[in-house]
């Protein structure tokens, strides 16, 4: 709009498209790109006033699975841990092995041999908290360790994870 004080003179402000409408120029309509500027101003934290949720949760959960070594890669043991947040850390409050439903009694006897052996047992850093390794099946695993971790809305870390999934 070309106003009294503008460089082209002392015209009463008349829109473009009306200046052109008489000149008989109506070009196609023009898109162009609109950039706005916006200032917020920062509200004060009140005390109770938290609507994000915690940096890091209170507990995680720890896993890793091994698998057989032909095509079919089904599940033949895992091992995991549940730790607690302590103050910038994360530290061992249980720890266990699960191991698939239809195992062998071989691999059974394997796993168990393992569970069994005192210098494996897992380094329990807050009290109170398991004594030895739990060993249970993976069914049991994904029902009592698993979805109550999800449920709870814990972290969850599965080492080579896309793998073991696919």
């Amino acid at each position: 709009m070309d106003g009294a004080g503008s460089s082209k003179g002392h015209r009463i402000a008349t829109s473009r498209r009306k200046l052109l409408a008489s000149a008989g120029e109506i070009p196609e309509q023009e898109r162009h790109d609109i950039f706005v500027r916006a200032h917020t101003s920062v509200r004060p934290k009140a005390a109770g006033d938290r609507r994000w949720s915690p940096m890091w949760p209170s507990h995680c959960l720890i896993f890793d699975t091994e698998t057989t070594l032909d095509p079919a890669q089904k599940l033949n043991f895992g091992a995991f841990r549940r730790c607690k947040l302590v103050g910038s850390r994360y530290v061992c409050v249980a720890e266990g092995i699960f191991h698939r439903d239809d195992l062998t009694n071989a691999q059974s006897n394997v796993l168990h041999r393992y569970k069994d052996d005192p210098p494996i047992l897992p380094e329990i850093e807050y009290f109170p908290a398991e004594t030895q390794l739990g060993l249970q099946n993976h069914t049991s695993f994904v029902r009592r360790v698993f979805w109550k971790s999800v449920r709870k809305g814990e972290l969850i870390v599965g080492f080579n994870l896309p793998f073991d999934l696919s």
